[in-house]
């Protein structure tokens, strides 16, 4: 029981989001849009940030963002080398940026 409560106090926040919404799109008229606009630029960056500052910090959560970046930077020049042996009009150099963008 006592675990539920807890899982409940900390979903409190998502239900008075979810209640604000449904309100503001019933009652206000606020299209897609505006509360799409709400999310993006209030909330997202309120729940990025406290998710980083109840991160625990260490180095290896320090040194994450790096090794990504090496991993993504070597991936990056093997594809652009494997695809200048494939490709000859000059559209290899737009292949690495798949690497970057997914």
């Amino acid at each position: 029981m006592a675990a539920a409560l807890a899982l409940f106090i900390k979903l409190i926040p998502l239900y008075v989001t979810v209640a604000l919404g449904w309100v503001a799109g019933r009652y206000l008229d606020a299209s897609g849009r505006h509360i799409a606009g709400i999310m993006l630029y209030i909330v997202t960056p309120s729940v990025v940030f406290s998710g980083v500052m109840a991160a625990p910090l260490s180095p290896e959560v320090i040194f994450l963002p790096f090794l990504v970046f090496g991993f993504a930077s070597v991936l990056a020049i093997v594809q652009l080398r494997l695809a200048r042996r494939v490709l000859t009009d000059g559209s290899a150099s737009i292949m690495p940026l798949c690497v970057g963008s997914g």
